[in-house]
């Protein structure tokens, strides 16, 4: 688990509810807090969509941030910053696999709950922790640390200017 802090705010924001860059990531929840609170469940209501809605959709239990993403800017919009906002962003099923065989790590896909992004917008400040949850003990942090750098990697990858804490 690594923290690092956004140091341009307004084009990670932009990043983050206007552009693309996030958009493949999984949602597992968010809230905005403005002059109401928002709060955000990712989880997928299954029996929402008919079955060949859900077949092409594929399985993933979480929506993508880029489904939802208009739907948080409009409650954070205005002429006032939110006075705090929390996202939290996995990996999805398929880019979660990917990660875990190109790591080298002995660990399956199964025991990996997912790679995560923890976003938290407060005091005007934006940090960003990166974290692997797994089902099993992995006996070292090799996983961990990887994700943590590439996590990093990504988010400069994307033009975002971020410092470690």
């Amino acid at each position: 688990m690594k923290a690092y802090k956004a140091e341009e705010l307004r084009t990670f924001t932009e990043a983050l509810f206007r552009g693309d860059s996030f958009d493949r990531f999984l949602l597992v929840e968010a809230s905005f807090q403005t002059a109401f609170s928002l709060e955000l469940d990712g989880r997928v209501a299954k029996d929402w969509y008919s079955e060949e809605e859900r077949q092409s959709r594929g399985v993933e239990d979480f929506v993508r941030w880029g489904e939802v993403k208009a739907l948080a800017f409009q409650a954070i919009r205005g002429k006032r910053a939110p006075s705090a906002f929390r996202v939290v962003l996995r990996l999805d099923l398929a880019e979660s696999t990917a990660f875990l065989a190109e790591s080298g790590s002995k660990l399956r896909p199964e025991e990996v709950s997912g790679f995560y992004l923890n976003l938290n917008y407060e005091e005007k400040t934006l940090r960003i922790v990166s974290g692997v949850s797994v089902k099993v003990f992995p006996g070292d942090k090799g996983l961990e640390q990887l994700w943590d750098r590439s996590a990093a990697e990504r988010l400069r990858a994307m033009g975002l200017v971020i410092a470690e804490l």
